[in-house]
C-alpha cells in the first residue's frame, strides 16, 4: 500500500523522559492486563465513519485479529485476517511479518512476488529500525525510493524533532503534563507508514513519560498541525478527525 507522509494515521516514535521536581519519571510501556486495550480507530466526517480499524484480542491480551474497513469503497473490507506469534516474529496475516529483537521491531518484511521465480513469493525486508538507549533513533524505508528518518531528542531524552535524511524541514513536537500510562505513540512520522500497528506502541521502543500535545509537520509547503485530546486516564480519544475506542 502506498503511503504518503501527509496522510498519517496515528503513530510516531515519541520517546523520552521529562523532569518533574526532583523525581525522574521512567518511560511507561503497557503490560498485558495493566491498561485499556485499543479496539478501534475511526476516521470520522459529519459523525460518519469514513474508514476504521478494528482490533480483537485473545486470552493473553494479544491482538489476534485485524479488520480494516473503508465505507466509501465498493469493496468495503480491505483487510480481514488473523495475527499469529512466534518467538521473535509476528505474522500480520499472510502478507507482513514483524521481526523482533529484544522485544522491539527490528525490521518489517512483506510477502512479494519473486522476480526470479514467476508465480512464487518471497519475504522481502521493506523497513528497518535502529534504537539508542531503548528509544527509536532511526528508521529506513528500503522500498523503491529508499530514505531514512532520524529523530532528535533533548537532554531529557524527550523527542523534539524528526527529520527526513538530507531534508532540513523538521517535524516538531510539544508535550502535556499528562502521564503516558498506555504507551501512546503520537500521531506523526511513523504513523505515515505504520498506522495499523497502533496496538503495539511498546514494539517501537520506549514511550514518553508524558503524552504529546501537538505534532507539527513541515514536509509540505504549509505546515500541518495535529492536536491530541485525552480522557482522565491519559488515553487519547481524538486526534483531529480520528477517534479512538478502548475496552
Amino acid at each position: 500500500m502506498k503511503r504518503y507522509l501527509y496522510f498519517a494515521l496515528l503513530l510516531t516514535c515519541v520517546a523520552a523522559v521529562s523532569c518533574s521536581g526532583d523525581d525522574d519519571p521512567q518511560p511507561v510501556n503497557p503490560q498485558p492486563g495493566q491498561s485499556k486495550r485499543l479496539t478501534k480507530i475511526s476516521y470520522t466526517l459529519d459523525s460518519r465513519d469514513v474508514y476504521y480499524r478494528v482490533y480483537t484480542y485473545d486470552s493473553k491480551d494479544r491482538v489476534s485479529h485485524y479488520k480494516y474497513v473503508d465505507t466509501e469503497l465498493k469493496t468495503k473490507v480491505l483487510s480481514d485476517f488473523d495475527i499469529t506469534y512466534d518467538k521473535d516474529t509476528i505474522c500480520w496475516g499472510p502478507y507482513t511479518k514483524l521481526y523482533l529483537h529484544n522485544s522491539m521491531v527490528d525490521s518489517i518484511a512483506e510477502n512479494v512476488h519473486d522476480k526470479n521465480s514467476p508465480g512464487k513469493f518471497k519475504w522481502e525486508v521493506k523497513y528497518r529500525f535502529w534504537y539508542k538507549n531503548g528509544y527509536l533513533a532511526e528508521f529506513e524505508d528500503a522500498g523503491m525510493n529508499p530514505c531514512r528518518y532520524r529523530f532528535v531528542y533533548d537532554e531529557n531524552n524527550l523527542l523534539t524533532q524528526a527529520y527526513v535524511e538530507n531534508d532540513p524541514r523538521p517535524y516538531k513536537y510539544t508535550y502535556t503534563n499528562i502521564k503516558n500510562k498506555n504507551g501512546f505513540l503520537s500521531w506523526g512520522l511513523i504513523g505515515s507508514y505504520f498506522s495499523e500497528y497502533a496496538c503495539y506502541p511498546e514494539l517501537f521502543g520506549k514511550s514518553s513519560a508524558y503524552v504529546p500535545m501537538t505534532y507539527q509537520e513541515y514536509f509540505m509547503v504549509s505546515p500541518t498541525g495535529y492536536e491530541h485530546e485525552y480522557d482522565g486516564n491519559g488515553n487519547v480519544i481524538r486526534t483531529n478527525n480520528y477517534y479512538f475506542t478502548y475496552e
